[in-house]
């Protein structure tokens, strides 16, 4: 990408041919939209200005890329403007363009109405069904489209260009559906392919939600360690009023990264307990959201943490007042997700206890199934219970969110939903013997141990892979192990105490 943008600037300074000032010029546009490299974005903008009259559609195709790197920049006024100033110079509509900036922005109802009158004089940018589709909720059409073009075949011709995009966000997807294991794979592709190809805001990106996917697993060191440079270090600054509007240099990243960063610091130290901690880095999440007017909750998700760290702390009017804006947005927004956190969050706020926000948040979540929002809705339905002296109710709540967290393999929230059970008057565990487990399930963990598949197992012992999957997580649970290693190992453990 750099080697064609330096080409294309040699040819934009030297010839004297219009025709191959304005290709180069458009190899310019491309490299900056997609790599990150090319031209200046206001050189560009004053060369198809010179150009607009004569070749008008060619300057739309330049303007539509620059507006595209906008967005990867999420300058999103800037973006939009580009995307205007195309349309009007040819006539062409631009109605995906539009559509995964309003997405972006939280406006997910303008945006389907962008896409209903979709026509055949649109320009449609490469990647841009990608957002559309990751933004509008659409993880269906996402996953099948990328698994149908991110093939083997295309890496190994050396096609990289849209492998970063791609990892990025289906396993953005794989975490929100809680395989850490697939997510963690993807994630790390993204991050080295980023490398590779020169897409560093990608990159940054994929570093922000890997340290947010470190920290559910319980590596909360590693996740600080690849966010704290993210948030401060590269900056030079120790706050968001450094980074608004800032352009991608050496030493700066777009305020965006910086939001997810602070926003997955801040689940980092709130994981980890650190609760102080966790309401600065969190606050500065807020304030950059509001600086920039961005009312997409979802996407860099710090509002239900601040909320949670908030009501920990005391500061419950702080609290509420974060729930009537997430509420607002949500309503602004119409995702499921972010519906289902606005629920949460009003049921775990209001002074007066309606378990009726709970079910709603769990209802909007079945939608697009996230088993670890699911988790932490139980938990926060668990404490309000709790503390609303329904202790039967709050033990059956706190149990399953203990159990969710154990079956995925969150450690820390796991301890703490267990913590929060036994506050409520839950029994502590009793110590586990080979007896405890049923024979079924013994004899399915004893296979798992091996490294045996479930399918392998389910043949074996004549059941069917949900059955074994039944027994393996029940295992699981009471061997206090998320892991097959850690499977393998209370096996041996318990062999030896018999």
């Amino acid at each position: 990408g750099e080697y064609a943008a330096e080409l294309a600037r040699q040819v934009i300074s030297t010839s004297t041919i219009a025709g191959e000032r304005i290709d180069a010029l458009m190899v310019a546009s491309i490299g900056l939209s997609l790599t990150g490299h090319g031209m200046d974005a206001g050189e560009l903008e004053q060369l198809v200005e010179e150009i607009a009259d004569a070749h008008p559609a060619k300057a739309t195709f330049s303007l539509a890329f620059l507006g595209s790197w906008r967005f990867y920049q999420f300058e999103f006024e800037a973006a939009k403007r580009d995307f205007e100033k195309a349309e009007h110079i040819s006539g062409v509509r631009l109605p995906e363009c539009h559509a995964i900036l309003h997405a972006a922005m939280g406006n997910r109802e303008a945006a389907r109405q962008a896409l209903i009158d979709l026509n055949d004089g649109r320009v449609a940018l490469p990647t841009g069904w990608k957002w559309r589709a990751f933004l509008l909720e659409d993880y269906d059409e996402l996953l099948h489209r990328i698994a149908v073009e991110d093939t083997s075949e295309r890496l190994e011709a050396g096609e990289y260009a849209a492998v970063p995009l791609d990892r990025l966000l289906i396993g953005w997807v794989a975490y929100a559906q809680g395989r850490f294991v697939d997510a963690t794979a993807l994630l790390d592709d993204a991050h080295s392919f980023s490398a590779l190809t020169g897409q560093r805001i990608t990159g940054l990106l994929a570093v922000a939600m890997r340290a947010r996917l470190r920290a559910t697993v319980g590596e909360v060191d590693q996740a600080r360690a690849d966010l704290l440079p993210l948030c401060r270090a590269e900056l030079g600054v120790d706050g968001p009023s450094a980074v608004d509007a800032a352009p991608v240099g050496h030493h700066q990243v777009p305020w965006f990264i910086v939001l997810a960063a602070e926003a997955a610091l801040g689940f980092t130290e709130l994981t980890a307990g650190n609760h102080e901690a966790a309401l600065v880095a969190l606050r500065r999440a807020q304030s950059l959201a509001e600086v920039h007017n961005t009312r997409e909750p979802s996407f860099a998700p710090w509002a239900l943490d601040l909320v949670e760290v908030q009501m920990r702390t005391g500061d419950k009017a702080a609290a509420k007042s974060v729930s009537e804006w997430l509420s607002e947005s949500a309503e602004f927004s119409g995702s499921t997700s972010a519906l289902s956190l606005a629920s949460a969050v009003a049921g775990f706020v209001a002074d007066d206890h309606d378990d009726e926000f709970f079910g709603r948040a769990l209802e909007f979540d079945t939608k697009s199934t996230r088993p670890f929002h699911a988790a932490r809705i139980q938990l926060l339905r668990g404490i309000r219970l709790h503390r609303e002296n329904h202790r039967r109710e709050a033990r059956l709540c706190l149990g399953e969110a203990a159990d969710a967290f154990d079956r995925l393999g969150a450690p820390h929230w796991a301890a703490r939903a267990h913590a929060e059970r036994l506050a409520a008057g839950g029994r502590r565990r009793e110590t586990v013997t080979a007896d405890s487990l049923t024979s079924q399930e013994l004899a399915v963990a004893r296979r798992a141990a091996t490294g045996a598949t479930v399918k392998h197992i389910a043949t074996e012992l004549f059941l069917s892979p949900k059955t074994v999957e039944w027994h393996l997580s029940s295992a699981y649970r009471k061997l206090d192990v998320h892991t097959r290693v850690g499977l393998a190992d209370a096996l041996r453990t318990l062999r030896e105490a018999d």
